[in-house]
């Protein structure tokens, strides 16, 4: 297909999806859990703006580094 249709999603594969999505959305970042390991968040400009983007992908940043999503919520893991 060609570029001009595809969606306004940003997706993020991870092994450890659930949590980082459930940490994320305790930060105030709103994301979409797809099983097993996959996080989409929008990127369209008629919901958020270029700062909150990036605002968004700084803190999906901090907790990547931070690794507190492991210890959080490894225990609610999906299967």
């Amino acid at each position: 297909t060609p570029i001009s249709c595809h969606g306004g999603h940003i997706a993020l594969l991870h092994p450890h999806a659930y949590g980082l999505a459930q940490a994320c959305i305790s930060e105030g970042v709103i994301v979409d859990y797809r099983h097993p390991n996959l996080i989409r968040m929008s990127a369209h400009p008629l919901y958020i703006s270029d700062k909150d983007f990036i605002m968004a992908l700084n803190i999906i940043i901090k907790l990547l580094k931070n690794s507190c999503y492991l210890q959080s919520y490894n225990s609610m893991e999906v299967s």
